[in-house]
């Protein structure tokens, strides 16, 4: 008999399977030296397997922000550009997603059939370039365009959500190659070391519990985590959905219904939690019989100096129902509906340092220090705003 006992710490809680290798004991009885080195060879092995396929870390501590506002901060946004030609190859349409290059290229994905199958380029001036990709499944074709992303060197990353599938573009917009990825990509991080960190509202097959995940260049599974329940899929899809952004160690991961803030390392295990307190966002959960909006958490994204972002949604204090038959043309638009909060979050300090309210409704982060909007003028014509976003006195702000 091999005189080792194995204890492999897999125990179901309530937070799913434990596959920390701290779980993993190892009980040695009399044996010769050979023989507790391959005991231990085999633990580390199945644990090291099992955290592969599902990264549940240990429960830390949730850290409340203090907002201490430095009172010499303000936050400055600045439309400073205007996207989409008034017609021919450079007009846009609605729903638009953007990625822009370290060089200043802007990529905006263009709707002509409903769905978002071109991808429009603008230099950093807004002059149209060139038009990629067109309908279809073939090389450089695509079904639904989103989300995009500029990784180095200016290379184009085209996810296509409806044939889970990566399209990967030179700098000039010559195809490369295709990953075929396990599931529907719904956000995406393009990670240092070549991987994937990915949130995918279908979920994985294996985890159907699990939103978020890392993946590796050849579209392979590494770590799925994210959930109190990995095996199980909640039933609500506005409370499943999450915003993700690259942080210096990982990712950050939010909720869009939760003021909650997580900090993932690049194999999927939990750094921290960070909990920004405030009045006029509390936590919810779908409610088929509401008609009032809620707050919503829609992008992040961590500058040069450590900073975080957060972008979030508030109802607008003109927000009215609107009674049901109303002609389009008489409903409220979008910055009638909403207003935009950003705020500046020192991770470092664990303190909101700036919050600015906008009378805008605008999408996500661009580049770094920019942010974009839909807008449409006068004469119904799709354009995306670029702003420029940045926080004056952040010297004073790190003495107190």
């Amino acid at each position: 008999m091999f005189p080792a006992t194995l204890i492999l710490g897999l125990n179901q809680t309530e937070h799913g399977k434990e596959t920390v290798r701290s779980e993993c004991a190892i009980q040695i009885r009399r044996g010769t030296v050979v023989r507790r080195l391959v005991a231990t060879a085999l633990c580390f092995a199945v644990s090291s397997y099992c955290s592969a396929q599902v990264a549940v870390p240990p429960q830390l501590a949730t850290t409340v922000l203090r907002r201490g506002m430095c009172l010499t901060c303000q936050i400055i946004a600045t439309r400073t550009l205007q996207l989409g030609d008034d017609d021919g190859p450079g007009e846009l349409s609605s729903n638009p997603f953007l990625s822009c290059s370290a060089t200043g290229t802007f990529a905006v994905t263009a709707s002509p059939a409903g769905r978002p199958t071109t991808i429009v380029l603008y230099d950093a001036n807004g002059k149209f370039r060139r038009t990629l990709g067109r309908s279809g499944s073939g090389p450089g074709e695509y079904r639904t365009a989103y989300p995009i992303k500029f990784a180095a060197r200016d290379s184009l990353y085209v996810f296509d959500l409806s044939v889970r599938r990566l399209t990967v573009l030179a700098p000039d917009g010559k195809y490369v190659r295709t990953v075929q990825m396990p599931m529907r990509v719904s956000a995406a991080v393009l990670l240092p070391n070549g991987s994937t960190a990915m949130f995918s509202i279908m979920g994985n097959t294996k985890l159907p519990g699990a939103p978020l995940h890392i993946v590796d260049a050849n579209g392979g599974v590494m770590a799925s985590f994210g959930a109190d329940n990995p095996d199980q899929r909640p039933i609500d899809d506005a409370t499943y959905r999450f915003v993700i952004a690259r942080s210096a160690r990982g990712i950050w991961a939010a909720r869009i219904n939760d003021y909650r803030i997580s900090e993932y390392d690049m194999r999927g295990h939990l750094l921290r939690t960070l909990s920004v307190p405030t009045s006029w966002f509390p936590k919810w959960e779908a409610d088929p019989k509401r008609v009032t909006p809620v707050p919503g958490l829609f992008a992040m994204q961590e500058d040069g100096a450590g900073l975080l972002w957060v972008m979030t949604r508030v109802p607008d204090k003109r927000f009215r129902v609107v009674p049901s038959g109303t002609p389009l043309l008489q409903q409220p638009t979008g910055d009638e509906q909403f207003d935009t909060v950003i705020e500046v979050i020192d991770t470092r300090t664990n303190r909101v340092l700036a919050s600015r309210t906008l009378d805008e409704t605008l999408l996500a982060f661009g580049c770094a220090g920019t942010a974009y909007a839909y807008r449409e003028d006068a004469n119904d014509r799709p354009h995306v705003d670029v702003w420029k976003l940045s926080v004056n006195g952040l010297t004073s702000a790190q003495k107190f």
